[in-house]
């Protein structure tokens, strides 16, 4: 008989310690908090490995089960099945949190290598098969709501990185805002820190992932698809998609786009209720393949569906918009396909929850586009 194993995997300053202490800080478990830290794996492993044969359970949390490796050679070397729980890949909250400790928490550690550290560990980080996924807990409240170096400084202080000529001295900066020099260094760090960040060569060789953009007609697959494109993924928002005739030339990460029903109105058709060649063309070529919905408020997708025109009555329009919606949900559950449902709406009034659902994917954006649901609500 053996003890229950709980492995934990996270970026460093995931701020996944408040969840751990809920959940599994109680004296029923025993506690390895980075268990590989200072070369401590061969003791920590002796001692974890005594204690699940005297039917302890044990949690080992590291930076470095981020890696699948690493995850392997924990479960290898102890004997035993993990739990995984592991903290969403967001590396920009992870480095403001970073940031944040540096300003607030007296941490006197080197910024900019936990940074570097991060993107290195972002690159890896895969979740394990039924792993528990525990959101990214942002700092940022506290950042706002600290007395002492009040936020409204450091809006200041961007507006003076704008605005100011390059060279522009830190002291000068500091006297005009009341900031600290080593507090406007580290944000001018910061500014540089994003800069590396959304830099794709500067993210280590990702995984080969393929997101699909289903939904209804002018529920916002166009649009969907130009912002994981502006995101950095492969493809095309255009109603022919490259992918369709090879994957030759298919980068690490690729967006694909298909409308329900698509084609013209002379040759529109229904993809297949279980569309296999779509999803064995992305997995023969070794991509993980990833399911984004749209949806978008039926009035103004059915009334811009009859305008375009791809039908020619509501009634059509309403009919196709509900059965879309059943297929895509269908063709996700029957292939287990992880599915992200997102919103015309939350995109174009709510950019920041769309930039944080794609920064859980590792894809990091900035809006650029309008409205196109106002045109239909003018009396």
């Amino acid at each position: 008989m053996s003890g229950t194993l709980i492995g934990v995997a996270c970026l460093p300053f995931s701020g996944i310690d408040r969840y751990l202490h809920e959940t599994y800080w109680q004296p029923e478990y025993v506690q390895f908090q980075n268990i590989n830290d200072k070369g401590g794996w061969t003791d920590n492993l002796r001692k974890a490995k005594e204690l699940l044969q005297s039917d302890k359970s044990v949690v080992a949390m590291d930076i470095v089960f981020c890696k699948t490796d690493w995850r392997e050679k924990l479960e290898s070397e102890c004997g035993v099945k993990a739990q995984w729980v592991c903290a969403e890949n967001d590396p920009l909250q992870c480095a403001e949190n970073c940031l944040h400790s540096k300003l607030h928490e007296k941490w006197n550690g080197d910024p900019l290598a936990e940074i570097r550290l991060i993107l290195e560990l972002t690159a890896a980080y895969t979740y394990p098969i039924d792993a528990t996924l525990v959101p990214i807990r942002s700092l940022r409240r506290k950042w706002l709501s600290d007395r002492k170096r009040d936020w409204c400084h450091f809006q200041k202080i961007v507006k003076k990185l704008n605005d100011a000529p390059s060279g522009l001295a830190i002291g000068r900066i500091a006297a005009d805002t009341g900031v600290s020099n080593d507090a406007v260094k580290l944000f001018v760090d910061e500014a540089l820190i994003r800069k590396v960040i959304t830099r794709e060569n500067d993210l280590i060789k990702l995984r080969r992932r393929a997101f699909l953009v289903l939904g209804p007609e002018s529920s916002g697959t166009r649009l969907m698809t130009q912002c994981l494109i502006d995101a950095g993924c492969d493809g095309t928002a255009k109603h022919d998609q490259p992918f369709d005739k090879s994957l030759a030339s298919a980068k690490q990460q690729i967006v694909y786009r298909n409308s329900f029903p698509h084609g013209g109105r002379q040759n529109r058709a229904w993809p297949d209720d279980k569309p296999e060649a779509l999803l064995t063309r992305f997995t023969d070529a070794g991509y993980e393949v990833h399911v984004v919905a749209t949806l978008r408020t039926e009035f103004c997708a059915t009334e811009s569906a009859v305008e375009f025109p791809h039908v020619f009555s509501r009634r059509k329009a309403t009919h196709n918009f509900t059965e879309a919606i059943r297929r895509i949900s269908t063709f996700a559950a029957d292939y287990d396909l992880p599915i992200r449902y997102i919103t015309y709406e939350s995109v174009v009034h709510n950019t920041e929850a769309l930039r944080r659902t794609l920064a859980e994917l590792g894809l990091f954006w900035t809006p650029q586009f309008t409205d196109e649901n106002a045109k239909y609500l003018i009396d």
